[in-house]
């Protein structure tokens, strides 16, 4: 919003004779410039994404059951690690390259051979459990050449954003989901149950594949040496470490509930996690863009004094838009599954809440990268993940493979393990003390409480209500007092509006 005012402003020495008729023209202009920018196209694509995979779940659950849920994010989660490590390592190391042309064909044949390592190794579980479960075998082998094809529109994608396509890739990835929604939903309809998720990815494959050889117009090279390979692997090793961790958390829990419990669990739990993951991206990734664009600006120009400021004005914001949400959703995380499922996905309802309990606390290392990197200490971020992760892990071995709730407890375990180890090496780096970080954070806990106590109050009323019916009056009372109450604290500036 911020940014628009400033687009309607006139310039600063505009000179007096210039025709008064002009401005209302150039300020709509501007104002267009700002919504098409890269920047606010990339946040928004990924934040209708996100938005997307939700009603995707919402629609699935009309048609397949938890366990059959839990059958396809089985082989689905297995998939994205996959396609992931083809997202990492070869990738980055392409898109920094002194020598694109010469080493770009080295890259691509690296990421073809992980894709092709991660579909062997897909086709060999679904052919080892052919026996067992031949629904999940079927799952897993369907979904076995994802990974290997990917390579060829990553390798496309680098090219479009080495050419500055941005925006591009954006929208194009925002499409492909949009297609696979309505693929999926077709197939639904159709009774293919859970497989009509897995012709719902390849549609988004099949659309990525299209726009990415088109646009890029690249087709790789049989051209391999063994000198290029050596220079991209020294940007590639170390990002597959952070991938690693970031997808171990991302899935741990879905893999380890497969191996010990059912897909059922799974399903729980996946469904569940869906929920509050889509409440905390919306706010997480436009803050982590934000916050990466102004610390980046920040410590360029050598003001690294300023990046105390952005923290408490990040993090002030952005907790007081995430925590009532959360709070929220916990509350009515009953209601919230019935409505959007149905009664049968009740078991997920303890995950909702849980999580949305480890989400919150999770937001208080959200800014740990940015702000650790642009002061020359991304080991030091690396620790604090790991050491988040080796919690995590150690959690789910000891009490998370005994069912969904625990595996989200574990995750819990995670994040506030995370949350005090990043406020305590962002705290003394950024000079921030305890009072100017309690006195960002103290509008974001006064809502949250007010929010959390309104629902408590209004439980009887909600009930005679009905389920649907009392759903839709607390969110939309809860609508009211969250607009009013951030227009106040944005009125009288004890929030800021973050810039990037």
């Amino acid at each position: 919003m911020e940014i628009l005012m400033k687009a309607l402003r006139p310039r600063a020495g505009r000179q007096t004779g210039a025709p008064k008729d002009r401005r209302p023209v150039l300020a709509p202009m501007r104002i267009l410039s700002v919504l098409m920018s890269p920047f606010v196209i990339g946040v928004g694509s990924r934040m209708a994404v996100q938005l997307i995979a939700f009603v995707q779940i919402m629609i699935a659950a009309r048609f397949v059951d938890m366990s059959g849920f839990g059958t396809y994010t089985l082989g689905w989660a297995t998939c994205v690690i996959f396609v992931s490590l083809v997202y990492t390592g070869f990738y980055q190391a392409l898109l920094r390259s002194l020598d694109f042309q010469a080493e770009r064909h080295t890259g691509f044949w690296s990421m073809a051979a992980i894709g092709a390592g991660g579909a062997v190794v897909m086709a060999g579980v679904g052919l080892l459990l052919h026996r067992s479960d031949s629904t999940m075998a079927t799952v897993f082998l369907s979904l076995a050449p994802i990974p290997a094809l990917r390579a060829l529109v990553a390798w496309n994608e680098l090219h479009l954003i080495r050419d500055r396509r941005v925006r591009l890739v954006s929208l194009y990835g925002m499409a492909s989901e949009s297609v696979a929604l309505g693929v999926t939903w077709l197939c639904l309809r159709q009774g293919l149950g859970l497989f009509a998720m897995v012709y719902g990815r390849y549609a988004a494959l099949a659309v990525d594949m299209a726009v990415a050889l088109t646009a890029s117009r690249s087709l790789p090279a049989f051209h391999f040496t063994g000198a290029a390979l050596g220079r991209l692997r020294l940007t590639a090793f170390p990002l597959w470490g952070t991938s690693a961790m970031a997808m171990s958390a991302n899935y741990g829990a879905d893999l380890i509930l497969g191996g010990f419990m059912n897909t059922a669990s799974v399903g729980a739990y996946r469904g569940g996690a869906r929920v509050s993951q889509t409440a905390a991206d919306l706010v997480f990734q436009p803050m982590n863009t934000i916050a990466w664009s102004r610390m980046s600006q920040v410590e360029k120009a050598g003001r690294h004094g300023e990046l105390r400021a952005v923290w408490l004005e990040g993090m002030g914001f952005g907790a007081l838009l995430l925590w009532p949400i959360l709070v929220t959703f916990a509350v009515l995380a009953k209601d919230l599954v019935v409505f959007l499922f149905d009664k049968s996905w009740l078991p997920a309802a303890p995950v909702i809440a849980i999580l949305c309990i480890s989400r919150g606390l999770g937001f208080l290392s959200v800014l740990l990268e940015p702000s650790m990197v642009c002061q020359g200490k991304g080991n030091t971020q690396m620790w604090v993940r790991g050491a988040a992760l080796a919690a995590f892990l150690l959690a789910l071995a000891t009490f998370g493979r005994f069912g969904a709730p625990q595996a989200a407890w574990s995750h819990v375990v995670m994040s506030l393990v995370s949350a005090v180890l990043s406020v305590a090496v962002i705290f003394p780096s950024l000079q921030i003390s305890a009072r100017a970080a309690l006195k960002a954070l103290a509008p974001a806990m006064g809502l949250s409480a007010l929010c959390y106590a309104g629902l408590i109050l209004s439980e009887g009323a909600r009930a005679a209500m009905g389920a649907t019916d009392g759903l839709f009056s607390a969110v939309a009372g809860l609508v009211v007092v969250w607009v009013v109450a951030v227009g106040w604290f944005l009125k009288r500036g004890i929030v800021t509006l973050p810039r990037p």
